[in-house]
C-alpha cells in the first residue's frame, strides 16, 4: 500500500497564491495544515503569517487543495484533488463546485491527494501545473482548463510507487513561478535516493508556459505563495516531516529561513484579505495522504 505527501499545492500541498502589495499584511485567508492523531487535518480560516496563529472558520475539507487565489472580482478560488475548480466562501469556509477542469486524473486521485498546483496571478487570472508540467488557465465561470503550453521542465511518472515528487506554485503580482522535484525512492527503505529531476525554480512565460530556470533550490522544497516580493516554500527533511518554512529568492532560487521548526499547525497557501485569511488543512489517517505543502511524496 502506498502513502503520497502531497506538496503544499497539494492542499499542497500550495499552496499557492500572489499577495497583492496593497493587502501585504500578515493577517490573511491562508491554508493550513495541523496534525491530529498522526494524521492531517483540511480546514479554512483565518492565519497570522509571523505568528502562525490561526482561527478557523467553517468545517472540515473532504478534499485537498492543490491551492488557493483571488480570481475576478475578489473572489476565491481554489481546485480540488479531483482537478475541480472550486468557489470558497470567505466567511463560511464552504466549497462549491464550478466545474472539471479536464486535467485526467491520476489513478491515486482524488483520495490520494491534490496534484496539480494552483495559484493566481495579480490581475486574477488562475493557473495551474499538470503531473506532465503543462501549464493551464481555467474558466472562473465552467471550471475548463485552457492549455497554454508545455513548461519544458522534465517530469517523472508519477503513477510509479518508486518515484516521489515536489511541486509548486507561486505568484509575485503578475509573475508566475514554479517549483519541482522528482526522485527516486528506495523500496526497502522508503528514503529519497537519486534524482530523477533535479530541485530548481523556474519563472513561467504566461504566454506560451515555457519556463525559464531561476537556479536550484533544496531538495523536497516546495513553494506556496508570494509575499512582499519574496516567495514562500516548505522543506521536508529526509524523514518527511515539515523541516523549516523557507523564504525564497525569486530572482535567484536563494533560501532563508523564515520559521525553522515549524508548529503543529502551517500554513501552505495565502492569500491577502482587508480583514481575514483562508487558511487549508490536511487531513487523513497516518495511512492516508499527508500533505506539506506542493510537495508530494509517494512511498511504500
Amino acid at each position: 500500500m502506498r502513502n503520497r505527501f502531497l506538496s503544499m499545492a497539494l492542499l499542497a500541498a500550495g499552496a499557492i497564491a500572489a499577495i497583492p502589495a496593497a493587502f501585504a499584511d500578515t493577517l490573511t485567508y491562508v491554508a493550513d495544515v495541523s496534525i491530529v492523531n498522526g494524521g492531517y487535518r483540511i480546514a479554512f480560516g483565518l492565519g497570522d503569517l509571523e505568528t502562525n496563529n490561526f482561527t478557523e472558520i467553517g468545517t472540515d475539507v473532504p478534499y485537498q487543495l492543490g491551492g488557493i487565489g483571488y480570481g475576478a472580482g475578489h473572489t476565491l478560488f481554489g481546485l480540488d484533488s479531483s482537478n475541480s475548480l472550486v468557489l470558497i466562501n470567505r466567511t463560511t469556509g464552504a466549497l462549491t463546485t464550478i466545474g472539471y477542469s479536464g486535467i485526467p486524473l491520476l489513478s491515486f486521485q482524488p483520495d490520494g491527494g491534490a496534484v496539480v498546483p494552483f495559484a493566481a496571478t495579480a490581475n486574477g487570472t488562475l493557473y495551474g501545473v499538470d503531473p506532465y508540467n503543462n501549464l493551464y488557465s481555467f474558466d472562473q465561470a465552467t471550471g475548463a482548463g485552457h492549455l497554454i503550453g508545455s513548461t519544458g521542465v522534465p517530469y517523472a511518472n508519477l503513477e510509479d510507487p518508486a518515484v516521489g515528487f515536489a511541486n509548486g506554485l507561486a505568484a509575485i503580482g503578475n509573475t508566475l513561478f514554479f517549483s519541482y522535484h522528482a526522485y527516486n525512492i528506495d523500496p526497502l527503505t522508503g528514503k529519497r535516493t537519486t534524482d530523477i529531476v533535479p530541485p530548481a525554480l523556474w519563472k513561467l512565460d504566461l504566454s506560451r508556459g515555457v519556463a525559464s530556470q531561476v537556479g536550484p533550490i533544496s531538495p523536497t522544497t516546495a513553494i506556496f505563495t508570494g509575499i512582499g516580493g519574496v516567495l514562500r516554500a516548505v522543506h521536508l527533511t529526509p524523514q518527511y516531516v515539515i523541516g523549516s518554512i523557507l523564504n525564497v529568492n525569486p530572482q535567484t532560487g536563494a533560501e532563508s529561513t523564515f520559521i525553522s521548526s515549524p508548529p503543529q499547525n502551517f500554513f501552505f497557501a495565502a492569500v491577502p484579505a482587508p480583514e481575514k485569511i483562508v487558511i487549508e488543512n490536511a487531513s487523513g489517517t497516518s495511512a492516508a495522504v499527508h500533505p506539506a505543502a506542493n510537495l508530494r511524496r509517494v512511498m511504500h
